[in-house]
């Protein structure tokens, strides 16, 4: 058993600055000044440094004798005096007489057998632990100081030493090597140096590996790159390079900017010390290459800070034609910080996943140009609900949340909403239109829709798929894999083909928990048995139907339709169309929405049935969409028995829903049309 301790393991030497007493009555240090009770009070230090030494570094570096391990803290002037640990995230603990150590987190391991094991923060009696592991957090906790009921604060700051070591080295290369004197370019070329000064190994990956271990690939370069900027005050940041010419898959390089200019830094050539390196201005922020009609961007490399972005319509006097294919979800700069994209009019073809993983993206305008929308163009943009199209672009329209094409014929892309209800022109779902929508709850598909392409919904966080009809013919491969909240999929008589995966969870041969709702012998009903998904019958027996409003039949969209009898339904509702399968039999059937007075039917359902049903918003008895003075007059009339109201009127008119009509009722319908009070919005 190897244990790692605060001896080698940490190696603590816990370090601290000088243990110098403070003048008398003064008190330096966050949070305090001594208070005149307690003048006299005083403490060694406010501030404390630490260091450690972390395990893996051992067998390079060996911490300087002159570090401690330890502080203690002393107090004059008071009485009494306890140590408390207050707030922060440094791994610091404080014993009854003011010694400050470091507090690992100790986990204790233990063999379970076939390579696996198991932790715990406690020993476990009558076992024999295979290792133990101490973790440590760098950072600031404050140690708070009691002294006679007066509380002062002192800081502790925790540095593990292999960092400190690092930026030590950083400054000593900039000190011999960087000077005022250089321009701007010398200066960079001086900072690409360093990093080819060492042998190209792709074991190490950070700046501070290839100083420990004399190497490191071209990652290990370009992160040295940036830390040595970042010791000089300029500003620079990592940059896929894998699209460059020559360049290998997953290269990376440098981008620096100094003053004003941005320079790339090329320090990632193979072999041994020393290596090539190449500094160069960058006449844009992006990257293109040249394509039919001017040039498409791959990537963005300038400032990762920026938000909101506007692409140019021409670089270097070219035209921009084309948003290449993940072009913003390469541009690792700027891609978590990006809120709003403008693009520029010139712009044609957006390729596949060139926004996705946007995470922030809140915003984007499409220009008039734009012919093409990519697959996953705008997927995992879990922020993005608003898309301006220009009106004048032909091909695409966005309403509610989705953009389709311009006759709404097919729905492209997702956004990131709730719920989505496809209008009844709707014919195709497009192809990864909503994947990875995590946003996206509920869907209502009209009976117009034919097909739904290759994973339209794959991973997404769909939990209702509620579509009308039977007119969907073909299903993509994939279209519901990975949604693992979707209880259920109605498909009807009507489908004839459906694509593997359906409901895939990505791994070879296993399925969600989805259900398939399908007719006895149909192909859906064959699919879900040949791949062994679990289904259940849909009923014959179907109550179907509109919402209408008033005496115009206006289409009423969204309101709730419940079935009670035998057993109790409550119906999907897309737009003003409802569908419901029951068993047989004679059901009350209620209709509502707020603002409405809720209505009830008796229906017999016994095979295909319609019932359209149609309520009025509270007090409009005449159901002409609003509250006047026939309205009033009316439920007058009732009040005074000159004119009873029966079933549906009098609901109408029972504003407060008491059961009767009464002045109440009126002074309501009053303030409702002075629009003091409304009743209805």
């Amino acid at each position: 058993m190897k244990k790692q301790f605060l001896s080698a393991v940490l190696a603590l030497a816990l370090a601290v600055g000088p243990a110098a007493a403070l003048p008398e009555g003064a008190f330096s240090g966050a949070g305090s000044a001594i208070t005149a009770e307690a003048a006299s009070v005083s403490i060694n230090s406010t501030d404390v440094t630490l260091y450690f030494l972390s395990p893996s570094y051992e067998d390079v570096l060996t911490m300087p004798s002159s570090l401690l391990t330890q502080f203690q803290l002393n107090v004059t002037g008071a009485s009494k005096v306890k140590y408390s640990v207050g707030t922060g995230n440094a791994s610091v603990k404080v014993s009854d007489t003011g010694l400050i150590e470091v507090d690992p987190d100790v986990t204790y391991w233990y063999s379970s057998g076939g390579g696996f094991s198991w932790g715990s923060s406690t020993p476990q009696e009558g076992q024999e632990p295979s290792s133990i592991s101490y973790d440590i957090d760098e950072g600031t906790r404050s140690i708070i100081v009691n002294a006679d009921g007066t509380n002062y604060t002192v800081n502790v700051t925790l540095i593990e030493y292999s960092n400190y070591w690092y930026k030590e080295q950083l400054k000593q290369y900039a000190k011999e090597n960087i000077k005022d004197s250089m321009t701007d370019l010398e200066k960079l070329r001086a900072i690409a140096a360093y990093p080819a000064s060492f042998d190209y190994d792709y074991h190490y990956q950070g700046g501070k590996s290839m100083l420990l271990y004399g190497g490191g690939d071209c990652w290990a370069s370009t992160n040295l790159i940036i830390d040595l900027c970042e010791v000089l005050g300029i500003k620079a940041w990592g940059r896929n390079a894998n699209k460059d010419g020559g360049a290998g898959s997953g290269h990376m390089n440098a981008v620096a900017e100094l003053n004003g200019k941005l320079y790339i830094l090329e320090a990632g050539y193979s072999g041994s010390a020393p290596r090539s390196y190449n500094v160069y201005e960058k006449s844009s922020s992006f990257s293109y290459t040249s394509v039919t009609g001017g040039v498409e961007i791959y990537q963005y490399d300038g400032d990762p800070d920026i938000t909101e972005l506007e692409i140019p319509s021409m670089i270097d006097g070219k035209k921009v034609v084309s948003v290449g294919e993940q072009c913003f979800w390469r541009s690792a700069s700027i891609r978590d910080n990006l809120t709003s994209v403008k693009l520029p009019d010139t712009v044609t073809k957006i390729g596949d996943s060139a926004f996705f993983y946007c995470e922030n993206l809140e915003y984007v305008y499409l220009p008039y140009a734009l012919s093409t929308i990519g697959n996953n163009a705008f997927n995992s943009c879990t922020k993005l609900k608003s898309v301006d199209i220009s009106e004048l672009n032909p091909f695409f329209t966005c309403k509610d949340g989705v953009i389709y094409d311009k006759d709404f014929t097919k729905a492209v892309v997702g956004l990131a909403v709730s719920e989505v209800s496809l209008p009844s022109t709707v014919k195709v779902i497009g192809n990864q239109s909503f994947r990875d929508n995590s946003t996206l709850k509920t869907i209502n598909v009209p009976a117009s829709v034919e097909e739904i392409e290759e994973g339209a919904f794959y991973g997404s966080g769909l939990e209702e798929f509620n579509i009308s009809g039977d007119n969907l013919k073909t299903i993509g491969q994939y279209a519901f894999a990975r949604c693992y909240s979707l209880p259920s999929i109605r498909l009807g008589k009507a489908v004839e083909s459906i694509d593997e995966g359906l409901t895939s969870t990505g791994s070879e041969g296993q399925h969600t928990n989805t259900v398939i709702r399908c007719y006895e012998n149909s192909a859906a009903h064959k699919y879900a048995t040949d791949n062994d998904l679990p289904f259940e019958f849909i009923s014959e027996n179907v109550l179907s139907g509109k919402i209408f409003e008033g005496a115009d039949k206006k289409a009423l969209e969204n309101g709730i339709v419940t079935l009670k009898g035998p057993k109790t339904y409550i119906a999907s509702v897309t737009g003003n169309t409802f569908s419901v399968e029951t068993e047989p039999g004679t059901y009350t059937v209620t209709v509502g929405k707020t603002g409405y007075a809720t209505r009830t039917y008796t229906v017999n359902v016994k095979g295909e049935t319609a019932q359209d049903l149609q309520i009025n918003r509270k007090g409009d008895l005449n159901g002409n969409g609003k509250i006047d003075a026939s309205d009033l007059l009316t439920a007058k009339s009732h009040i005074k028995s000159i004119n009873t109201l029966t079933g549906y009127d009098q609901t109408i008119a029972d504003i407060d829903g008491n059961g009767s009509i009464n002045a109440a009722d009126l002074l309501k319908m009053k303030a409702h049309m002075k629009g003091v009070t409304p009743i209805w919005q």
